[in-house]
This record gives structure tokens, C-alpha cells and sequence, in this order.
């Protein structure tokens, strides 16, 4: 059997940590490693616990989420992030996606089958939303798909002098 994965949780509400940590206890799949209430105190952990997968909540007080999540991508390119929040509106996590998250699941509508499911998922590189926002995601793309037009001769002005046209 393969090492359990090393998972941080990281939200300010002390009960939902305890019952993340519940949760994900029932599996030999995960280990929690370390619990941190804010922004700050999970990037102060990470270099000392390693984790795998970091489960971040958006809002807390202090270093929040958003900014959490930026420098752990920069510090620490090979820990993945899984964004767990009550806000499930576009741009935030549109946001929390252009910063470097590999998913993000609203709380509540996640139960620990699904929660595993993502954990293994991004560490195979793959990117997880939860089922609402995957709809309304593709939707956006379309729509920006859509909406992009080439101007191909400005195009072919912007190529360098020996590329042939």
C-alpha cells in the first residue's frame, strides 16, 4: 500500500476543521497533518508539515484564501490546493482558479466520498469544481469562445520577419 496522502485544513471556524478532520479520518487513504485558522498560520505550516493537498477555506481573517493560495503556488509549487467555501459565486472562484487553486467545492453540498474523490483528483493533476459551477464554467468559456474573433492579417503583421506567410 502506497503512503496516505498529507492533507492541511485550513478554515477559521473551529467546528467545521473538527469535522473535516472526522471525516477524513475514516479513510487510510488521507492523514491530516495539521489544522491552521487562517491564511498565515497554513503557509508558517507548510514548509514544517509537508502537506500534500492543502484543504483552504476563502474567507478568514488576516491572509485570507485568495492571498493564501498565490504564495503557496509560489513557494511551494508541488502542494495542491483545494479552495472549500460557502461563496459560490463566479468570481471568486474564477479568482481563486487564476491564482493557482486546483479546485474548489462548496461546502455543505460536499460530502467526505466527494471530498477523497477530489483529493485524488488533483493529485493526479486534474482540477475539480464542485457540479454547480461546472455548468455555469463551460457556459463562460463558451461565451468567450464565442466572442473571440482572429484578425488574421494583424496577425501575420505581429509574426517575426522570417516566418513565412
Amino acid at each position: 500500500m502506497s503512503q496516505p496522502l498529507k492533507i492541511l485544513i485550513v478554515d477559521d471556524n473551529r467546528f467545521y476543521r473538527q469535522a473535516l478532520y472526522i471525516n477524513l479520518s475514516s479513510s487510510d487513504q488521507v492523514v491530516v497533518v495539521g489544522e491552521a485558522t487562517n491564511g498565515e498560520e497554513a503557509i508558517k505550516l507548510i514548509g514544517q508539515l509537508q502537506p500534500d493537498v492543502i484543504l483552504l477555506d476563502v474567507e478568514m481573517p488576516g491572509i485570507d484564501g485568495l492571498q493564501a493560495v498565490t504564495t503557496i503556488n509560489q513557494f511551494y509549487p508541488s502542494v495542491k490546493t483545494i479552495m472549500l467555501s460557502a461563496h459560490h459565486s463566479k468570481d471568486i472562484v474564477l479568482e481563486a482558479l487564476r491564482k493557482g487553486a486546483q479546485g474548489y467545492l462548496v461546502k455543505g453540498i460536499t460530502g467526505s466520498k466527494e471530498l477523497l474523490r477530489a483529493i485524488q483528483m488533483v493529485m493526479r493533476g486534474q482540477a475539480v469544481l464542485s457540479p454547480p459551477m461546472t455548468g455555469w464554467l463551460l457556459d463562460e468559456m463558451t461565451t468567450v469562445q464565442n466572442n473571440t474573433t482572429l484578425d488574421y492579417e494583424q496577425l501575420s503583421q505581429d509574426l517575426p520577419d522570417n516566418v513565412n506567410r
